[in-house]
């Protein structure tokens, strides 16, 4: 199903370009579309955490299904082509400016839940905390063990 996806929306790209060179260019700005997306993402669940009420503050969060959603298929799309890539290193501008929007996210919601729920906010943030903790440990070895599954898959794929 992903590969259908994938490869049908490639292809609508690839037909707006006259040739290889515009066509590499095309799919390299991409990569500039999804981190920006990202950014712009975190900074419009910022403004609803602190914009909505109560507990409708926690309806921010929302915003994040669309990239999950879209990393999730790419991703898919993309272990049917080659073996996942290697995980980037982040640099540290984005580390900083997404520390900033997930604290500035977390400092809205727990303002505008303070005192409905007994504990909740310190919670949530613990919990944010240790997730992050976990993730930046966790993902690279994860992605390093898919990327040799991948290849090893792949490279089975191809002596059959």
């Amino acid at each position: 199903m992903f590969k259908s996806i994938g490869d049908h929306l490639i292809a609508r790209a690839d037909a707006t370009v006259d040739d290889e060179f515009e066509r590499a260019i095309l799919h390299r700005s991409a990569s500039v579309y999804a981190h920006v997306t990202v950014i712009v993402s975190m900074a419009c669940m910022v403004v609803l955490a602190w914009a909505l009420p109560g507990w409708l503050s926690l309806w921010s969060t929302l915003l994040a299904a669309p990239m999950l959603l879209a990393e999730f298929t790419s991703q898919a799309w993309l272990r049917g082509q080659i073996a996942s890539p290697r995980a980037r290193r982040v640099d540290a501008a984005t580390v900083v400016t997404s520390f900033v929007f997930a604290l500035a996210w977390a400092g809205g919601v727990q303002y505008r839940t303070a005192g409905l729920a007994e504990g909740f906010g310190a919670g949530g943030i613990t919990g944010a905390v240790f997730g992050v903790a976990f993730a930046l440990v966790l993902i690279p070895r994860l992605l390093q063990r898919t990327r040799t599954k991948d290849a090893e898959r792949l490279a089975a794929g191809e002596e059959d």
